[in-house]
């Protein structure tokens, strides 16, 4: 028991150190806070246990011997003399002394035990209180992120760049620099060019990640819902549905349809047999053995579940062949309307209209064109 909560207890700490941005993006903080509540209650509880479990047979026999000692000394009493008193008393007053040495610190050690849970609990109600205010700190820095920004967009545009410069921890030099341009609302935006001239620094700033080192950049998101999905696929524990409806306490609560919808889009059907299983038994497989590819596909569905009025994406399909990556970006077209801002290695994949910015060298520094493509 105690291995198993200890367990459950890391499986949902790995989680949410590999997983930071993922939880916050999605706003599931409460669900993973709620589920490390209940594994550490677990584990303390098992911890206690084990520990008075283990010293109940010891015990048991000391304070049956410390019993029989009480009583053979009441019945002396009961019937004393002179003679028992001189010749019987002391020698069982040390008997029972002996007992009591050996019996005390196992009374000790379950007060001991006691401790330990207690102290377990406050730990980790300590912990859960960091992780409140940690909530409540992403709650402020998203009103920091939309503060001084119009709820309507007359300008057009869903991010702002203004001079916008970004120097890296521990460099001397500027990665990007002199960055002037919008994203408009209303109109895709690839952010395409070679590998290290900051696609993905640009993306992240746009989205707050990252604090520009010079320049203001204005995000206009108002009261949009944003999703953002990294490169590296985050998975948890646990059921392919868990980690699309990621956060849902209740299966009750899911749109089935509306998964099955978004995984037949994105060709996550491919992992099951139609003709030997239902889809909805499917998504409670595991995911331990998804590929690459698919592992890819569950992040994209998961984002699409959520309903974006925003998605920004980075490389969402750099793990998919040419065919697969095509029928993504279709689905990922169909369920985000026109508010879609992603990094990509292939803008042909997409179909106009759209709004490419190509970021290039140019010496020392790093330059961007920006482009319109229509229908």
């Amino acid at each position: 028991e105690r291995l198993s909560a200890n367990k459950n207890r890391s499986e949902v700490l790995a989680e949410v150190a590999s997983g930071a941005l993922p939880i916050k993006v999605f706003g599931v903080r409460p669900y993973f806070k709620d589920n490390f509540q209940r594994a550490s209650a677990s584990f303390c509880g098992a911890q206690a246990n084990m520990h008075t479990t283990s010293q109940a047979p010891r015990f048991a026999i000391e304070a049956a011997v410390l019993c029989s000692f009480l009583a053979l000394l009441a019945w002396k009493i009961v019937n004393a003399d002179v003679q028992f008193v001189k010749n019987e008393f002391l020698p069982t007053i040390s008997l029972l002394a002996i007992g009591a040495f050996r019996f005390i610190p196992n009374l000790q050690l379950v007060f001991n035990c006691r401790a330990q849970a207690r102290g377990g609990i406050s730990a980790c109600r300590a912990l859960i209180q960091t992780i409140e205010l940690e909530i409540e700190r992403a709650k402020q820095e998203q009103a920091r992120l939309t503060s001084g920004v119009q709820t309507a967009s007359p300008q057009g545009f869903l991010i702002r760049f203004k001079d916008v410069g970004f120097r890296p921890q521990g460099s001397s030099t500027l990665l990007l620099d002199n960055i002037s341009l919008d994203i408009y609302d209303g109109l895709p935006t690839l952010i395409t060019g070679k590998s290290g001239v900051g696609k993905s620094i640009l993306l992240e700033l746009g989205f707050g990640l990252y604090q520009s080192s010079k320049g203001s950049i204005i995000r206009n998101f108002g009261e949009k819902k944003v999703i953002y999905v990294p490169q590296n696929p985050w998975i948890i524990q646990g059921s392919i549905l868990q980690n699309i409806a990621l956060g849902e306490r209740s299966v009750h609560s899911l749109n089935i349809k509306k998964i099955q919808k978004i995984c037949r889009a994105v060709g996550l059907d491919s992992i099951f047999d139609a003709k030997v299983e239902r889809f909805e038994d499917a998504v409670y497989k595991p995911v331990g053995r998804l590929s690459g590819g698919e592992k890819q596909r569950l992040i994209i569905a998961r984002a699409l579940y959520a309903d974006p009025d925003v998605l920004i994406m980075d490389e969402p399909t750099s793990a998919l062949d040419e065919v697969s990556e095509r029928r993504v970006i279709r689905a990922i077209r169909e369920h985000t309307a026109e508010n879609l801002i992603c990094v990509t290695h292939n803008p042909g994949a997409f179909e106009p209209p759209y709004c490419q910015i190509t970021l290039s060298e140019s010496g020392a520094s790093i330059i961007y064109e920006k482009r319109i493509y229509a229908k």
